[in-house]
């Protein structure tokens, strides 16, 4: 039973190769079953012993063109540091692997997705593809406060759309016409999209305008401190405020309208999360 998985494993490897080898040469209109057969150097009917039929083969080559593109980002960007900037090696880095293999492009961006795909996934697996190579560095730069969680989803939606834009300009256009404006064109939107204002970053609890917020006249107010580790809750707790209830005491601490005593309270609880 072994044996014969990895006989599997290892002929369904064969053909994937051999389509992958005319995709990255010749495009999608070369594929065919006879080809694929003929470039594994097998008869095409063995060719159904292992996949359904040409759209199969073709979405497990997506899948390993992506895992080939991966390896290539993280081998290229590993001594970056992390965040915005390798945020913007990694782009570079898959805008790099395109210009490359431009039949790989074309199968990703160009072809009819009925062409290729049974089902939605196909298409989901391409277009999400850049999203997820960043996906960590997004999460690293929210959780250090280095952009908030709108600037976050909206500069990744950016790139999702603009950096597969500028790679068909150049590959099927040639605008720019060489190859390092191109480079420069793609590091000058970069800087454009992917920006980090100081005012992106939360202000802190003991600026002074905060602090006059906090410490208003007003003899009706009570004041509690509580913190909580992720934006979404913290945006919930401000949306629709606490329910006051006798477990409102597990989570909040009472400050009395003294400013050293917000500071004392802030240094015990600070380590519970930094959203207060």
């Amino acid at each position: 039973m072994k044996n014969k998985i990895i006989q599997e494993k290892r002929m369904r490897g064969y053909f994937i190769q051999a389509a992958k080898e005319i995709l990255k040469g010749e495009g999608l209109d070369s594929i065919s079953v006879r080809n694929i057969a003929d470039q594994a150097g097998y008869s095409y009917a063995t060719l159904y012993n292992y996949f359904r039929d040409v759209k199969d083969l073709i979405f497990e080559c997506i899948k390993d063109f992506q895992e080939e593109c991966e390896e290539i980002v993280l081998k290229e960007t590993k001594n970056t540091p992390r965040g915005v900037e390798k945020i913007k090696d990694i782009t570079r880095s898959y805008v790099r692997y395109f210009v490359e293999y431009p039949g790989v492009f074309e199968l990703f961006f160009l072809e009819r997705i009925t062409d290729i795909e049974h089902k939605q996934s196909t298409s989901e697996l391409i277009c999400s593809f850049l999203d997820r190579l960043c996906d960590e560095e997004w999460k690293y730069c929210v959780k250090e406060e280095i952009v908030t969680i709108g600037a976050a989803d909206k500069m990744r939606s950016i790139l999702k759309y603009q950096v597969p834009g500028m790679l068909l300009f150049y590959l099927n256009r040639r605008n720019p016409a060489e190859y390092k404006d191109f480079l420069n064109l793609v590091d000058r939107q970069l800087e454009k999209i992917i920006k980090v204002e100081a005012s992106s970053k939360s202000p802190s609890l003991f600026e002074p305008e905060v602090l006059n917020f906090i410490f208003e006249e007003d003899n009706n107010r009570l004041i509690f401190i509580h913190y909580t580790k992720d934006e979404i809750t913290a945006r919930k707790i401000i949306q629709e405020g606490f329910r006051y209830t006798e477990t409102f005491y597990n989570t909040a601490e009472q400050v009395v309208n003294d400013k050293l005593d917000l500071m004392y309270k802030h240094n015990m609880y600070k380590y519970y999360g930094s959203y207060v």
